[in-house]
């Protein structure tokens, strides 16, 4: 039988037996911090970086394509201090 949480716990019920199931509790923080730095959802790049990867190594794609060189096209390679600073590698 099915049963909500209670106690930090809760039964799910119906489908198959030995069925997979998978779920996510979440919650909404309501403290200050949380209050005063909210999560953003998801946005559309600007024109200009679209085709663009934070890390396009990862994606199998050329230095060329990082978000930092469709931002700064007038520099034709990003010092290795700002790249440093935003987390990206040196290539």
């Amino acid at each position: 039988m099915a049963q909500k949480i209670a106690d930090n716990r809760f039964r799910i019920a119906g489908g198959s037996p030995c069925l997979e199931v998978s779920w996510q509790v979440t919650g909404i923080r309501r403290d200050p911090w949380a209050e005063a730095h909210p999560v953003v959802p998801d946005q559309a790049k600007p024109e200009a970086e679209r085709g663009s990867f934070l890390h396009p190594d990862l994606y199998g794609q050329a230095a060329e394509k990082s978000v930092q060189r469709a931002r700064y096209p007038e520099s034709s390679q990003p010092t290795a201090d700002l790249l440093s600073k935003l987390g990206e590698e040196v290539v």
